[in-house]
């Protein structure tokens, strides 16, 4: 466990002690993160949460668990992380789950391509025919912290102290996220069966409809200096941040990413043309 991770599972516990008298903040209230960034967000379910720390002994230890070799399943999985590239044209996040597996998704230009271990295509989404609802958002958005699209004035809760940087406490709360429908998710779920010809699995309906604490759905940690996100909390999982610093290599779409894309304006240059051909009645 990084030091970052135990200041923060600190921080947690401790939260109402670290307080500071100071002006709320102001937008905006997330960096953008310029091209040529890239990070890691690592995913710890609630029953893998690390326990407060004392800060006369630190940390507990617990006895090494084995664990048995993870059986591919893409129902039975859960994010454990990812990693995010952004460059001038291209922005790339890899998830990888609990169960071994990786998602790999690309956006360029006006294209969300999305690759599943557990089919043999390569997905499109053209932002035209999307209804974006708060889980498609945060699945097929190219914004760099669409998880984070509520952190706003609106949502501020508090200042508070991690390692001597000042972090603005953020929280969404439970009657909020209710408001969020789900007929972006749907339409996601009827493009996936009708191309592949498999029923994709049902998001749970109460995910977020479980409270982390007080009543907040969510939680945020923001940093007050840079406006990174250091840490978000919800009733089934923690997130923390970590930022590479220095230079960033370069990615391209791979081969199949662009085949998909050429296939894509193929299909729909047909379709254009069979559509001026129709007789106008």
């Amino acid at each position: 466990m990084n030091k970052q991770t135990l200041l923060i599972a600190l921080a947690f516990a401790q939260s109402a002690c670290l307080l500071q008298a100071q002006s709320p903040p102001v937008s905006p209230f997330l960096a953008e993160m310029k091209p040529n960034a890239q990070w890691r967000i690592d995913v710890q379910g609630v029953a893998d949460k690390p326990k407060a720390s004392n800060p006369q002994t630190g940390p507990p230890q617990d006895p090494p668990v084995e664990h048995p070799a993870p059986v591919p399943s893409q129902v039975d999985r859960s994010l454990a992380r990812a990693d995010v590239t952004r460059t001038k044209d291209l922005f790339r996040r890899i998830n990888t789950w609990s169960n071994g597996t990786k998602t790999e998704k690309w956006w360029q230009g006006q294209y969300c391509l999305l690759k599943e271990p557990s089919y043999d295509t390569i997905f499109i989404f053209p932002w035209s025919s999307m209804i974006l609802s708060e889980e498609a958002y945060e699945l097929f958005s190219n914004t760099d912290f669409p998880e984070l699209a509520w952190v706003g004035a609106a949502t501020f809760l508090e200042w508070a102290t991690i390692d001597e940087t000042p972090v603005a406490i953020y929280g969404l709360k439970q009657s909020e996220s209710e408001k969020f429908n789900e007929r972006g998710s749907e339409n996601m779920l009827k493009v996936i069966e009708e191309r592949t010809g498999q029923k994709p699995p049902t998001p749970d309906p109460e995910a977020n409809k479980q409270t982390s604490r007080s009543g907040y759905a969510r939680l945020a940690w923001i940093d007050g200096r840079t406006k990174r996100p250091m840490a978000m909390e919800s009733a089934r999982m923690r997130k923390t941040y970590t930022f590479t610093e220095g230079d960033i290599p370069p990615i391209e779409l791979p081969p199949g990413f662009r085949e998909a894309i050429g296939r894509h304006l193929e299909a729909a240059n047909v379709q254009k043309t069979t559509e001026m051909r129709k007789p106008k009645l």
